[in-house]
């Protein structure tokens, strides 16, 4: 099962080093054995979680440090909820279709402004702002705390 992060457009960005961005965000949340990267990814993710092959962050993202942040926080959680539920069929029964909000929630609870999926149910609802739902935050909450966060 491919995850990512879908970016609002994919314009070609500024050099910069996404990598050492990257590299020192994990030195705080940790790396648990998982291969992160800086690359190519599909024209619409900003970032891709891949159980057998790890994490990529796209080399396009905007050098927005506080983007790639919530990029490598939502990539982070996606590998926290593939720790947890190693089986995707067991990762699909534990959060259904939520495991984008799931993987926003606990962004967002690392400290990430950008989150895509729960801006995009709030566009859907109508809404200025929706947060995540009592289930969503539970198990956000749940894997940060199995994590050490």
């Amino acid at each position: 099962m491919l995850v990512g992060l879908a970016p609002a457009h994919a314009a070609a960005a500024p050099s910069c080093d996404r990598a050492a961005l990257v590299d020192t965000r994990l030195a705080q949340l940790g790396r648990f054995g998982v291969e992160w990267r800086v690359g190519p990814t599909r024209p619409d993710a900003w970032g891709v979680a891949r159980p057998d092959e790890g994490v990529t962050v796209s080399e396009v993202v905007p050098c927005n440090p506080a983007l790639i942040l919530s990029i490598v926080n939502h990539e982070w959680m996606h590998t926290q909820q593939q720790r947890a539920y190693p089986d995707s069929r067991l990762r699909s029964r534990a959060y259904g279709r939520n495991v984008e909000t799931v993987a926003d929630c606990g962004s967002l609870l690392l400290g990430s402004r950008y989150t895509p999926y729960l801006d995009a149910r709030a566009r859907e609802t109508c809404r200025a702002v929706v947060g995540c739902t009592a289930f969503e935050d539970g198990a956000a909450r749940r894997l940060l705390a199995a994590a050490g966060q």
